[in-house]
């Protein structure tokens, strides 16, 4: 087994899961106007499957709740690294990185992983802000946000 994105799409029923632990997440963490928002329409969804080094298959998923105005930046959007078994359950959540209304920015966007030797697992992540931009290569470790993780190597720029 290999430390790798998956190539094949994640099945259906696998991603309707995934979106339902999402909205649910919504619910309870999306402020009230948020929330009202959100009802009105349903997320732009983006899910990756990958393996980390001991062969154990993880997601990180990726919702936005897209606005009806495209100026109104107070919509909610929400990252998540995921465990299928024995069902799938979120093991750590991303926020919100960027309050432009854009899916490739609102929050990070996994771009590849990559075996670190001694059992580790590296994860290369886009993260977007309003005025700044990186790509971080950090070691994934289950149960921990990006911010949690160790940050091997960050190629940025900003205003």
């Amino acid at each position: 087994v290999w430390v790798r994105l998956e190539s094949k799409p994640v099945e259906f029923d696998t991603q309707t899961q995934i979106v339902a632990l999402l909205s649910d997440r919504m619910k309870a963490l999306a402020t009230d106007a948020q929330r009202r928002q959100a009802e009105k329409t349903s997320p732009l969804f983006q899910v990756s499957s990958f393996r980390v080094a001991d062969g154990t298959l993880r997601y990180y998923a990726r919702a936005f709740w897209k606005p009806e105005k495209d100026l109104d930046r107070s919509s909610y959007a929400v990252g998540a690294w995921i465990a299928p078994l024995p069902t799938p359950h979120i093991l750590a959540l991303e926020k919100r990185t960027c309050g432009y209304e854009d899916f490739e920015c609102v929050v990070p966007n996994l771009q590849n992983v990559v075996d670190l030797g001694d059992g580790k697992t590296g994860i290369i992540v886009a993260i977007s802000g309003d005025d700044s931009a990186s790509l971080d290569l950090l070691e994934y470790r289950d149960g921990t946000n990006l911010t949690q993780m160790h940050k091997l190597q960050s190629i940025a720029a900003g205003e």
